[in-house]
């Protein structure tokens, strides 16, 4: 009698480690299956217009973004913005319409605004559910004047072309200004706003060094 309640506590317990064991290996799998969900990033396959182009002044603008995979139109979230190349450097923001193609892959978006001329347009999108910046393109409006800011100072295009290990600064002589290119860093576990910042204070550290007061000129702060 005495052996087989303990052969029935021994089974008990068999079966009690046996249900814990599944159910910890239910979590552990639900857990790994949510965080590759979580961690997979949209990639661009394509864009039009393709970064770096000359948009028309005084119309509407439309962006073609398609991407590598389907996705749903709550998971993304644009943002465009625009600053004057030679004047009123202050960021302003865009209404934009957006609209996800029957594909689920190409993404609609279109200026509700007409173009400003001798501006830089920057378009960004962050994946929502990852929380990273997948696309950041600059645009520039046509036509581009080559009339130099009148308050530029001259005396660091001596020092240009320069190269960082997170940033270029050169001189555009047909535009009469200094470009700021951030060189992004894949591997680094600093996301894109902090990279760019952190690039963006190590220039004008770079440029006063020089001796030259950062309000004494004019800088197309790129992102890309």
């Amino acid at each position: 009698m005495f052996q087989r309640i303990i052969k029935n506590q021994l089974f008990l317990l068999f079966a009690l480690a046996t249900i814990l064991l599944i159910v910890l290996f239910t979590i552990v799998m639900l857990s790994f299956t949510g965080t590759g969900q979580q961690t997979q990033t949209l990639r661009i396959a394509s864009m039009t217009p393709p970064a770096q182009s000359i948009l028309e002044p005084n119309t509407t603008q439309a962006f073609s973004i398609a991407f590598s995979s389907e996705t749903d139109k709550t998971a993304l979230s644009p943002v465009l913005s625009y600053t004057g190349i030679v004047s009123d450097q202050t960021p302003h923001s865009v209404n934009i319409s957006v609209d996800l193609l029957n594909d689920n892959k190409t993404l609609q978006i279109k200026t509700v605004d007409q173009i400003v001329p001798y501006s830089k347009y920057t378009l960004e999108i962050t994946d929502m559910r990852t929380k990273r910046l997948i696309l950041s393109a600059d645009f520039f409006t046509k036509p581009i004047t080559p009339t130099k800011p009148i308050n530029n100072d001259l005396t660091l295009q001596q020092y240009l072309p320069y190269e960082a290990i997170t940033y270029r600064l050169s001189y555009n002589e047909r535009l009469g200004i200094y470009i700021f290119n951030l060189k992004l860093n894949p591997n680094s576990s600093d996301n894109f706003n902090l990279q760019y910042e952190n690039a963006k204070a190590e220039a004008e550290r770079f440029i006063e060094g020089k001796g030259i007061n950062l309000s004494d000129i004019v800088i197309d702060w790129r992102r890309t």
